[in-house]
């Protein structure tokens, strides 16, 4: 993955498809460019990718933290319970909460979550949508809004969250948390 980042770097008209970093060398280079490509967040700000992914009988969910340069800032990729995608995408916007607070950065920067879950997304913003069965989850992330300014939520097409996606399916298979960030 550190090469892939470098050859990014070096050139960024090389056509590379981020979430399958994680596979073979061959499958990172496309000769397609994507229909909807990721974008940087403004100066001052912050954005989070997040994704849940599901296959009965795992669930699990992603993300990834990048600046206004496009540095990647923080990763994390989590097994939740295996209830449906729906559940999965709301763990991940907890869990993008939680690690933001954790990490000090709402003391200093704004932050964009974009998802590719419109029904998620919907449940945030408006309370009266939301499922009641889980309603705990939605206090926390109450809670967690109250203390950090100005979240902005997005939704984006699957397309522009590859990465994030990626990361939510490595999940499936495994029974821990992961999570790093970097000044």
């Amino acid at each position: 993955m550190r090469a892939l980042i470098w050859i990014k770097a070096i050139n960024e008209n090389v056509p590379m498809v981020e979430a399958d970093w994680w596979n073979t060398l061959a499958e990172c280079f496309s000769l397609k460019p994507p229909l909807v490509s990721w974008c940087p967040p403004s100066e001052g700000c912050l954005k989070f990718n997040v994704d849940g992914a599901f296959k009965d009988p795992s669930a699990g969910c992603g993300g990834v933290l990048r600046n206004s340069k496009g540095d990647t800032k923080a990763l994390f990729s989590a097994p939740v319970d295996p209830i449906n995608s729906d559940y999965s995408e709301l763990m991940a916007i907890k869990t993008v909460l939680a690690l933001f607070l954790e990490t000090g950065w709402c003391e200093n920067f704004s932050l964009s979550i974009e998802s590719d879950s419109q029904l998620v997304l919907k449940w945030i913003e408006s309370s009266s949508e939301r499922p009641w069965r889980w309603r705990d989850i939605f206090e926390e992330i109450d809670s967690y809004l109250k203390r950090i300014e100005g979240v902005k939520f997005v939704y984006v097409p699957r397309e522009g969250n590859g990465f994030a996606d990626h990361l939510a399916k490595q999940r499936l298979l495994c029974s821990m948390l992961f999570k790093a960030w970097w000044d």
